[in-house]
C-alpha cells in the first residue's frame, strides 16, 4: 500500500491504477486521502460554477 500511496502523487497515477484499485485504495486508507481527492475534483468545478454565476450577473447589469 505504501507503493500505491506514492503512485497517487505521481503524474502517471491514472495510467497505472485501475478505477477499482483506486476505489479500494480510498476505502482502505484514511479519510484524509479521500478529502484531498474530493478537493482536487470539487475546486475546479466550484471555480467553473462561480465563473458562470459572475458572468450572468455581468450580463444583467
Amino acid at each position: 500500500m505504501v507503493l500505491f500511496r506514492h503512485r497517487l502523487f505521481s503524474p502517471c497515477y491514472f495510467s497505472v491504477a485501475t478505477p477499482k484499485e483506486a476505489v479500494m485504495f480510498l476505502f482502505e486508507n484514511e479519510i484524509i486521502n479521500y478529502l484531498i481527492i474530493s478537493a482536487l475534483v470539487l475546486l475546479p468545478l466550484g471555480g467553473y460554477y462561480a465563473g458562470k454565476v459572475t458572468e450572468q450577473k455581468k450580463k444583467k447589469n
